[in-house]
Protein backbone atom coordinates (compact mmCIF):
# COMPACT_ATOMS: atom_id res chain seq x y z
CA UNK A 1 0.00 0.00 0.00
CA UNK A 2 2.90 2.39 0.58
CA UNK A 3 6.58 2.44 -0.19
CA UNK A 4 7.29 0.26 2.83
CA UNK A 5 5.66 -2.81 1.26
CA UNK A 6 7.50 -5.87 2.44
CA UNK A 7 9.66 -4.10 5.00
CA UNK A 8 10.36 -6.72 7.65
CA UNK A 9 9.52 -6.13 11.25
CA UNK A 10 12.18 -4.49 13.40
CA UNK A 11 10.50 -5.45 16.69
CA UNK A 12 13.13 -8.02 17.44
CA UNK A 13 14.92 -11.08 16.14
CA UNK A 14 13.24 -14.39 15.48
CA UNK A 15 10.01 -15.42 13.82
CA UNK A 16 7.69 -12.62 12.70
CA UNK A 17 4.23 -12.65 14.29
CA UNK A 18 2.88 -11.17 11.06
CA UNK A 19 4.29 -14.05 9.06
CA UNK A 20 2.72 -16.45 11.54
CA UNK A 21 -0.69 -14.85 10.97
CA UNK A 22 -0.22 -15.06 7.20
CA UNK A 23 0.71 -18.76 7.36
CA UNK A 24 -2.33 -19.48 9.54
CA UNK A 25 -4.59 -17.59 7.11
CA UNK A 26 -3.15 -19.51 4.14
CA UNK A 27 -3.64 -22.87 5.87
CA UNK A 28 -7.18 -21.86 6.78
CA UNK A 29 -7.93 -20.89 3.18
CA UNK A 30 -6.79 -24.26 1.84
CA UNK A 31 -8.60 -26.25 4.54
CA UNK A 32 -11.78 -24.21 4.02
CA UNK A 33 -11.61 -25.08 0.31
CA UNK A 34 -11.43 -28.84 0.93
CA UNK A 35 -14.82 -30.62 0.76
CA UNK A 36 -16.14 -31.70 4.14
CA UNK A 37 -13.29 -30.14 6.11
CA UNK A 38 -14.31 -26.62 5.09
CA UNK A 39 -17.90 -27.15 6.22
CA UNK A 40 -16.70 -28.44 9.58
CA UNK A 41 -14.37 -25.49 10.06
CA UNK A 42 -17.11 -22.99 9.26
CA UNK A 43 -19.45 -24.73 11.67
CA UNK A 44 -17.05 -24.65 14.59
CA UNK A 45 -14.72 -21.70 13.97
CA UNK A 46 -16.91 -19.05 12.31
CA UNK A 47 -18.46 -16.51 14.68
CA UNK A 48 -22.17 -16.40 15.50
CA UNK A 49 -24.27 -16.34 18.65
CA UNK A 50 -24.17 -20.16 18.98
CA UNK A 51 -20.34 -20.17 18.66
CA UNK A 52 -19.03 -17.23 20.74
CA UNK A 53 -15.45 -18.59 20.68
CA UNK A 54 -15.49 -17.87 16.97
CA UNK A 55 -14.81 -14.22 17.80
CA UNK A 56 -11.13 -15.24 17.94
CA UNK A 57 -11.08 -17.86 15.19
CA UNK A 58 -13.30 -16.54 12.39
CA UNK A 59 -10.42 -14.74 10.58
CA UNK A 60 -8.88 -18.14 9.78
CA UNK A 61 -11.87 -19.65 7.93
CA UNK A 62 -13.63 -18.51 4.77
CA UNK A 63 -16.33 -19.49 2.34
CA UNK A 64 -14.18 -22.07 0.56
CA UNK A 65 -14.58 -20.48 -2.88
CA UNK A 66 -11.36 -21.17 -4.79
CA UNK A 67 -12.19 -18.49 -7.38
CA UNK A 68 -11.21 -15.90 -4.75
CA UNK A 69 -7.60 -17.16 -4.64
CA UNK A 70 -6.23 -14.11 -6.48
CA UNK A 71 -7.99 -11.68 -4.13
CA UNK A 72 -6.93 -13.78 -1.17
CA UNK A 73 -3.27 -13.44 -2.21
CA UNK A 74 -3.74 -9.68 -2.51
CA UNK A 75 -5.26 -9.65 0.95
CA UNK A 76 -2.17 -11.45 2.29
CA UNK A 77 -0.06 -8.58 0.92
CA UNK A 78 -2.33 -6.23 2.82
CA UNK A 79 -1.89 -8.28 6.01
CA UNK A 80 1.88 -8.25 5.49
CA UNK A 81 1.84 -4.46 5.30
CA UNK A 82 -0.48 -3.57 8.20
CA UNK A 83 0.84 -6.42 10.34
CA UNK A 84 4.48 -5.42 9.99
CA UNK A 85 3.59 -1.78 10.59
CA UNK A 86 1.86 -2.72 13.84
CA UNK A 87 4.68 -5.09 14.78
CA UNK A 88 7.25 -2.33 14.38
CA UNK A 89 5.17 -0.09 16.64
CA UNK A 90 3.99 -2.53 19.32
CA UNK A 91 6.23 -5.56 19.10
CA UNK A 92 5.17 -9.11 18.31
CA UNK A 93 2.91 -9.60 21.33
CA UNK A 94 1.39 -6.16 20.88
CA UNK A 95 0.63 -6.82 17.23
CA UNK A 96 -1.13 -10.10 18.10
CA UNK A 97 -3.10 -8.43 20.90
CA UNK A 98 -4.29 -5.75 18.49
CA UNK A 99 -5.18 -8.25 15.76
CA UNK A 100 -7.25 -10.53 17.99
CA UNK A 101 -8.63 -7.64 20.03
CA UNK A 102 -9.88 -5.97 16.86
CA UNK A 103 -11.27 -9.32 15.67
CA UNK A 104 -13.40 -9.50 18.83
CA UNK A 105 -14.45 -5.85 18.51
CA UNK A 106 -15.57 -6.33 14.91
CA UNK A 107 -17.46 -9.49 15.82
CA UNK A 108 -19.54 -7.47 18.29
CA UNK A 109 -20.60 -5.15 15.48
CA UNK A 110 -21.54 -8.17 13.38
CA UNK A 111 -23.53 -9.70 16.22
CA UNK A 112 -25.45 -6.45 16.76
CA UNK A 113 -26.30 -6.35 13.05
CA UNK A 114 -27.29 -10.02 12.99
CA UNK A 115 -29.63 -9.49 15.95
CA UNK A 116 -31.20 -6.44 14.28
CA UNK A 117 -31.93 -8.34 11.05
CA UNK A 118 -33.18 -11.31 13.05
CA UNK A 119 -30.37 -13.72 12.12
CA UNK A 120 -28.30 -14.30 15.30
CA UNK A 121 -27.01 -17.57 13.81
CA UNK A 122 -25.58 -15.84 10.72
CA UNK A 123 -21.87 -16.75 10.66
CA UNK A 124 -19.00 -14.31 10.25
CA UNK A 125 -15.79 -15.57 8.68
CA UNK A 126 -12.79 -14.14 6.83
CA UNK A 127 -9.81 -12.05 7.95
CA UNK A 128 -10.90 -8.78 6.40
CA UNK A 129 -12.78 -7.30 9.41
CA UNK A 130 -9.72 -7.63 11.67
CA UNK A 131 -7.33 -6.48 8.94
CA UNK A 132 -9.61 -3.53 8.16
CA UNK A 133 -9.39 -2.47 11.81
CA UNK A 134 -5.58 -2.73 11.71
CA UNK A 135 -5.62 -0.56 8.58
CA UNK A 136 -7.80 2.09 10.20
CA UNK A 137 -5.47 2.10 13.22
CA UNK A 138 -2.51 2.88 10.95
CA UNK A 139 -4.48 5.60 9.15
CA UNK A 140 -5.54 7.19 12.43
CA UNK A 141 -1.97 7.33 13.68
CA UNK A 142 -0.60 8.61 10.35
CA UNK A 143 -3.54 10.51 8.78
CA UNK A 144 -1.47 12.60 6.35
CA UNK A 145 1.01 9.94 5.23
CA UNK A 146 0.77 9.23 1.49
CA UNK A 147 -0.27 5.67 0.71
CA UNK A 148 -1.05 3.85 -2.52
CA UNK A 149 -4.07 1.57 -2.56
CA UNK A 150 -2.94 -1.68 -4.22
CA UNK A 151 -0.64 0.48 -6.42
CA UNK A 152 -3.71 2.03 -8.10
CA UNK A 153 -4.14 5.49 -6.54
CA UNK A 154 -2.19 7.52 -4.02
CA UNK A 155 -3.81 9.59 -1.30
CA UNK A 156 -3.50 10.50 2.38
CA UNK A 157 -3.93 7.63 4.83
CA UNK A 158 -7.01 9.24 6.38
CA UNK A 159 -8.89 8.57 3.12
CA UNK A 160 -7.68 4.98 3.19
CA UNK A 161 -9.62 4.58 6.44
CA UNK A 162 -12.79 5.72 4.67
CA UNK A 163 -12.19 3.43 1.68
CA UNK A 164 -11.60 0.52 4.06
CA UNK A 165 -14.85 1.18 5.90
CA UNK A 166 -16.73 1.27 2.59
CA UNK A 167 -15.17 -2.04 1.56
CA UNK A 168 -16.39 -3.60 4.80
CA UNK A 169 -19.92 -2.26 4.26
CA UNK A 170 -20.20 -3.46 0.66
CA UNK A 171 -18.35 -6.74 1.22
CA UNK A 172 -20.40 -7.91 4.18
CA UNK A 173 -23.63 -6.02 3.55
CA UNK A 174 -24.62 -7.83 0.35
CA UNK A 175 -28.31 -8.58 0.65
CA UNK A 176 -28.47 -6.89 4.07
CA UNK A 177 -26.85 -3.42 3.96
CA UNK A 178 -27.56 -2.79 7.63
CA UNK A 179 -25.43 -5.79 8.52
CA UNK A 180 -22.46 -4.31 6.65
CA UNK A 181 -23.00 -0.92 8.30
CA UNK A 182 -23.11 -2.44 11.78
CA UNK A 183 -19.92 -4.41 11.09
CA UNK A 184 -18.17 -1.22 9.98
CA UNK A 185 -19.28 0.88 12.98
CA UNK A 186 -16.51 -0.43 15.33
CA UNK A 187 -13.98 1.06 12.89
CA UNK A 188 -15.04 4.45 14.28
CA UNK A 189 -13.87 3.35 17.72
CA UNK A 190 -10.61 2.13 16.19
CA UNK A 191 -10.12 5.56 14.60
CA UNK A 192 -10.70 7.33 17.94
CA UNK A 193 -8.33 4.86 19.61
CA UNK A 194 -5.61 5.55 17.05
CA UNK A 195 -6.15 9.30 17.47
CA UNK A 196 -5.65 9.01 21.25
CA UNK A 197 -9.22 10.15 21.91
CA UNK A 198 -10.11 7.18 24.11
CA UNK A 199 -8.92 6.41 27.65
CA UNK A 200 -6.99 3.44 26.23
CA UNK A 201 -3.90 4.68 24.43
CA UNK A 202 -2.30 2.97 21.43
CA UNK A 203 1.24 3.99 22.39
CA UNK A 204 4.07 1.58 21.65
CA UNK A 205 4.43 -1.15 24.24
CA UNK A 206 7.70 -0.96 26.18
CA UNK A 207 10.30 -3.23 24.70
CA UNK A 208 12.57 -5.16 27.07
CA UNK A 209 15.92 -3.45 27.50
CA UNK A 210 18.87 -5.28 26.00
CA UNK A 211 22.44 -5.20 27.18
CA UNK A 212 24.64 -3.87 24.37
CA UNK A 213 26.98 -6.44 22.86
CA UNK A 214 30.76 -6.19 23.03
CA UNK A 215 30.86 -5.31 19.32
CA UNK A 216 28.36 -2.48 19.82
CA UNK A 217 30.40 -1.07 22.70
CA UNK A 218 33.59 -1.21 20.60
CA UNK A 219 31.89 0.46 17.61
CA UNK A 220 30.54 3.24 19.83
CA UNK A 221 33.97 3.76 21.38
CA UNK A 222 35.60 3.94 17.93
CA UNK A 223 32.96 6.41 16.78
CA UNK A 224 33.54 8.64 19.81
CA UNK A 225 37.29 8.48 19.23
CA UNK A 226 36.89 9.53 15.58
CA UNK A 227 34.64 12.41 16.57
CA UNK A 228 37.13 13.63 19.18
CA UNK A 229 40.04 13.32 16.72
CA UNK A 230 38.16 15.34 14.09
CA UNK A 231 37.33 17.99 16.66
CA UNK A 232 41.00 18.22 17.65
CA UNK A 233 41.96 18.57 13.98
CA UNK A 234 39.38 21.31 13.51
CA UNK A 235 40.66 23.21 16.56
CA UNK A 236 44.24 22.85 15.38
CA UNK A 237 43.38 24.11 11.87
CA UNK A 238 41.57 27.05 13.37
CA UNK A 239 44.58 27.86 15.57
CA UNK A 240 46.97 27.70 12.61
CA UNK A 241 44.63 29.89 10.52
CA UNK A 242 44.53 32.57 13.19
CA UNK A 243 48.29 32.35 13.66
CA UNK A 244 48.77 32.81 9.90
CA UNK A 245 46.41 35.81 9.83
CA UNK A 246 48.25 37.39 12.74
CA UNK A 247 51.56 36.93 10.94
CA UNK A 248 50.16 38.70 7.87
CA UNK A 249 48.97 41.60 10.01
CA UNK A 250 52.41 41.91 11.65
CA UNK A 251 54.10 42.03 8.21
CA UNK A 252 51.87 44.92 7.20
Amino acid sequence: MRSAWGTPSSSGKGFSATLGIIIALAVGFVLSWLPGIGDTLRTWLAFSLPTPWGALTYPFVNGGDGSFLFWFLLSLMWVWWVGNDAERSYGKVGMLLHFFGFAVLMSLGWLAGALIVGRPDLPLFGAFPAVAAMTVLFAARNPEQPVSFFFIAQFAAKWLALVTALLVVFNYGTGAPLLGVMLALPLGLVWLYGQNRLPIRPGPMPMPSRKPSKQQIEREAQFRTKVMDREKERVERERLRKLFENCLKDDR
